[in-house]
C-alpha cells in the first residue's frame, strides 16, 4: 500500500500548476489526412508541479518523505487543497526531483514534480 504525503504542509496555489500530455499514435498518411488513436489504457499522463512554504521542521518532514520513497516508491496526496484541478485521493504518485531554498529565517520553499502512476497496489 502507497504512503501517504504529510500534510502538515500543504501546497500553496501560487506557484504549483498541472501539466497534462496524452500519449497516442498518429499515422500520417499525406494530403493532410491523420489517423489518430490512445496509446495504452491510461494514455493521459499527469504531473502536479508543487510549491511548498514552511518552517525547517516541516520542510525536513517533506523532504524526508520524498528521500525515502526514493523517487520510485509511490505514494497519495490529499488533494482536498485543490479540488478544481479533479485530482482523485486514491491516485497514486512518484517524486523524481525537488528543490529546497531558504526564503527567509526557517521559513523555506520546496518546489517537487510529481507524477501520477498508474500502480494497481
Amino acid at each position: 500500500m502507497a504512503a501517504t504525503l504529510p500534510t502538515t504542509l500543504t501546497p500553496t496555489r501560487m506557484g504549483s500548476s498541472k501539466d497534462v500530455k496524452t500519449r497516442m499514435y498518429v499515422n500520417e498518411f499525406g494530403e493532410g489526412y491523420r489517423q489518430r488513436t490512445g496509446d495504452g489504457i491510461n494514455m493521459i499522463n499527469t504531473t502536479l508541479n508543487l510549491e511548498w512554504l514552511g518552517s525547517g521542521t516541516d520542510t525536513t518532514a517533506l523532504i524526508t518523505h520524498f528521500e525515502e520513497r526514493a523517487g520510485y516508491q509511490a505514494f497519495t496526496i490529499n488533494a482536498t487543497w485543490n479540488s478544481d484541478w479533479g485530482i482523485n485521493s486514491s491516485w497514486k504518485w512518484t517524486c523524481q526531483q525537488w528543490n529546497v531554498t531558504e526564503i527567509g529565517d526557517d521559513v523555506y520553499r520546496v518546489t517537487a514534480a510529481i507524477r501520477r502512476e498508474f500502480d494497481l497496489v
